[in-house]
């Protein structure tokens, strides 16, 4: 995993920003034998390490996370704290988009992850943008089509994105994916693609 920490008065956000670059193992890879603990465990741990070190900052994840998620939802609906007074370590996640996938299928990793999202109050991009509304498969192997890839962020960062989407086939069995944000930096705004599979930003 790779951790970039974005400050956020060059960006001109509310909140600082860590960028998390993701690869997780598939499930019963050998990578595993021998070790203590899977990749999954280890983003948990770097997130719980991450909310220590800087506090509430906003997250991005954005990688091959080996996880398949079907249609599960990556936010707790109607989460409020209306009837629950004197507590004060919860923030509520407002977030409620739908979200969209064609790949059906669910696996530990993915339960796993939409369990890690809804605890940090990250939202997969997957999906739920124009230019990827159906939430297409990102990877095409000998096994079959599915969606891993993915890039998730923090709700209050929903409002800086202004695309997402999945392209062509390249020489790999992924897909890359796409994300365009607008940010200000200085006094004009800017748009920033980012293409996940290449690890470039425009």
């Amino acid at each position: 995993m790779v951790v970039l920490f974005l400050d956020k008065n060059f960006f001109n956000l509310d909140s600082d920003v860590v960028l998390i670059c993701v690869y997780i193992s598939p499930e019963n890879s050998a990578y595993y034998n021998g070790r203590e603990q899977d990749t999954m465990s280890v983003l948990q741990d770097v997130l719980i390490e991450i909310r220590t070190e800087y506090g509430f900052v906003d997250i991005i994840l954005a990688g091959d996370f080996n996880s398949r998620t079907g249609d599960l939802e990556d936010y707790v609906e109607n989460d409020s704290l209306r009837y629950i007074q004197d507590i004060e370590i919860y923030d509520p996640d407002i977030f409620n988009i739908r979200r969209y996938n064609l790949d059906k299928e669910i696996n530990n990793y993915g339960r796993q992850l939409i369990d890690l999202l809804k605890a940090y109050g990250i939202h997969l991009l997957n999906g739920r943008f124009p230019g990827e509304r159906e939430g297409n498969y990102t990877c095409f192997a000998n096994r079959g089509k599915s969606a891993v890839d993915y890039i998730a962020i923090s709700t209050p960062l929903f409002q800086y994105i202004a695309d997402f989407s999945v392209l062509n086939f390249d020489e790999s069995d992924h897909f890359p994916i796409k994300c365009k944000i607008n940010i200000k930096t200085s006094n004009k705004a800017q748009n920033i693609e980012c293409d996940i599979d290449n690890y470039t930003c425009l």
